[in-house]
């Protein structure tokens, strides 16, 4: 009994813990799974459409998992309060875990699989009001609605039509790029002032606005008809964020793996926008397939250095990776380019290329699990 007392509490000290657990569980696991449904090794999920449930579960189970620990743990760094109580984390992730088993539950009904996935949003919305409302903390009051809104396309992708629930997908995934447009933007360039002193950040608050709302507006975008005009506005998206880019001096952190990975995945950001812009402008590919540019590698970059940074900076220990964190943080960017190339045979036919992309993202997040469940279940050093 003592020995279970420990674990629960070292386990519930922090919301990062168990959160970013579950985020690397989730995509070294889903992207495998994906690969055997792909390839008709095993049965689709019954209760949703095979594609829209591989969408769902990334932006949903492994981008939900990540938002949710990370907003969760900033609260407390910004309010100087308790974010979730020990019952209420442990709530989070039961909710979590049955909304990724509801797709394979066929019986189930619809509303009841949308009220599960909803309802792990919206008590998170609810947790994260508390501490933000009782300490005036107005400046990050967007994490509300931000999380509601996620609750509500979530619904949307178990009860709408099939059109509208692809919609609502393409919705959550533009809403997690103006985050990751909005938060990078904070904290990668505080992260590289902070680490290297002789770094001077080129901060330019027009351009820091509109880059992050340029981003937003891609989220209505998506109901557009017109593909030169989407395509113009992902174009001006992408831009923004390279040109917001070249005053952070990203070639200065090339000896420090803990932050080049971050400005790797901001670039991502650009490459994937200006990827899906070429698309539309051009007809030359789906423009769908840059969404994998800014999950395999935006997403995928940003999750993994921020829960290695997180992880290493709440735990009291040294801000440093070694080892095979390194090629781990290089490997999502790696994934991203190969899964970009399939759909062309280069340098992998397409199958193949898809496969070798699934298994190294998914052996990234499998390398920082081994590297940090010990960080993660030990205390605080001192």
């Amino acid at each position: 009994m003592v020995a279970v007392a420990g674990f629960w509490q070292r386990w519930t000290a922090d919301a990062f813990r168990p959160m970013f657990f579950l985020t690397a569980c989730a995509a070294a696991l889903l992207a495998p799974l994906w690969l055997l449904v792909l390839a008709g090794q095993i049965p689709a999920p019954p209760g949703l459409h095979p594609v829209q449930w591989h969408a769902h579960e990334m932006l949903f189970g492994f981008g939900g998992a990540l938002i949710v620990g990370f907003v969760l743990t900033a609260v407390r760094n910004w309010t100087g309060q308790a974010s979730a109580s020990a019952p209420e984390l442990l709530a989070l992730v039961l909710m979590w875990l049955a909304g990724r088993a509801m797709p394979w539950f066929e019986a189930a009904p619809s509303m009841l699989s949308a009220t599960v996935v909803a309802g792990y949003f919206l008590f998170a919305a609810l947790i994260v009001a508390r501490p933000l409302l009782r300490g005036r903390n107005w400046r990050n009051i967007v994490f509300i609605p931000l999380l509601l809104w996620l609750a509500g396309l979530s619904a949307m992708v178990w009860l709408a039509p099939l059109g509208t629930a692809l919609a609502a997908l393409d919705m959550a995934l533009y809403t997690i790029v103006a985050l990751l447009v909005f938060m990078g933007g904070r904290v990668i360039p505080f992260f590289t002032e902070r680490r290297l002193a002789h770094v001077s950040v080129t901060r330019l608050a027009w351009l820091d606005w509109s880059s992050t709302l340029t981003a937003a507006a891609l989220i209505p975008a998506v109901l557009l008809a017109d593909g030169v005009l989407r395509g113009s506005l992902f174009a001006l998206a992408g831009m923004l964020v390279l040109v917001r880019m070249a005053g952070w001096e990203a070639w200065a952190t090339w000896r420090e793996p803990l932050l080049w990975v971050l400005h790797l995945g901001y670039l991502w950001l650009a490459v994937g926008l200006l990827y899906i812009a070429a698309g539309l402008l051009s007809g030359l590919w789906p423009a769908s397939e840059g969404s994998h540019a800014l999950v395999v590698g935006a997403l995928g970059s940003l999750a993994i250095g921020m829960m290695a940074r997180v992880s290493l900076g709440h735990s009291g220990r040294v801000l440093a990776v070694s080892g095979w964190m390194v090629p781990a943080f290089l490997l999502p960017s790696v994934a991203a380019i190969l899964r970009l190339l399939a759909p062309f045979g280069v340098p992998l036919d397409w199958l193949t290329g898809m496969a070798v992309a699934a298994l190294l993202w998914s052996l990234a997040f499998a390398i920082w699990l081994w590297r940090f469940v010990p960080v993660l279940h030990c205390g605080r050093e001192a």
